[in-house]
């Protein structure tokens, strides 16, 4: 994962302060309640210690900026302000690791343009060609959402459709299991680049140096065109 969102996220979670105390020894009717609400959450810390945190949260029915929460290890029941929101809404796939061709060596590249039948492949000979540590070492800008299609996806409203398709190839050989591809757009107007791998539906936002690497072979196809 991405050490420094996770980081940022424990130490969110370590800065909770507690609004109003409850309860020390909840009923079972105020167990139930916090169950019973339409916007209940569960969050389970693991500590380094190996143990661990079970937290029950569900918006209060009073007083829509607090969260009811309880502590089940010492069944502390309590109300914590607005500081659950941000935590709530984080998404999953935005803690990956935006290194995402980490430990995978990258021997040769084959890139193709959807809309048409060119495709162009490279060797990349780690003592000759300085795409293999960029490769290698590629990291994402940041992962926009889960709804990549294999056709396209959605970006801000719009509908962006992938141009490239960019088949990575860790071995010299045929082996399916050594190959992966990644879908990438034409750059966009807000200068963006956005691409998926095509055995998932996460989305990212690839870095400037990426767009410069696309400009590149963009002119190759060109060239080739001509």
């Amino acid at each position: 994962g991405d050490f420094e969102k996770i980081s940022s996220l424990i130490r969110e979670l370590n800065g909770i302060e507690i609004k109003e105390f409850l309860s020390f020894n909840p009923s079972q009717n105020e167990l139930k309640s916090i169950n019973s609400y339409e916007n209940s959450y569960l969050i389970k810390v693991f500590n380094l210690d190996t143990s661990i945190q079970t937290i029950l949260i569900s918006r209060n029915k009073l007083n829509a900026s607090l969260w009811k929460t309880l502590r089940t290890e010492d069944s502390l029941l309590c109300l914590v302000d607005e500081s659950f929101n941000n935590i709530l809404d984080l998404k999953i796939y935005q803690l990956k690791d935006r290194n995402v061709l980490k430990n995978k060596l990258i021997h040769d590249i084959t890139i193709s343009e959807l809309d048409s039948n060119l495709t162009i492949e490279k060797t990349l000979n780690k003592h000759n060609n300085p795409l293999v540590d960029y490769f290698n070492n590629l990291s994402v800008h940041s992962f926009l959402n889960n709804q990549g299609k294999d056709d396209g996806t959605w970006n801000d409203g719009d509908w962006v459709p992938w141009r490239y398709n960019i088949q990575f190839n860790q071995e010299h050989n045929s082996s399916d299991s050594n190959k992966f591809t990644m879908l990438i757009s034409d750059i966009l107007k807000s200068n963006q680049l956005i691409g998926k791998f095509a055995d998932g539906n996460v989305t990212f936002n690839l870095p400037i140096d990426f767009i410069r690497q696309l400009d590149t072979l963009k002119k190759e196809i060109s060239e080739i065109k001509n």
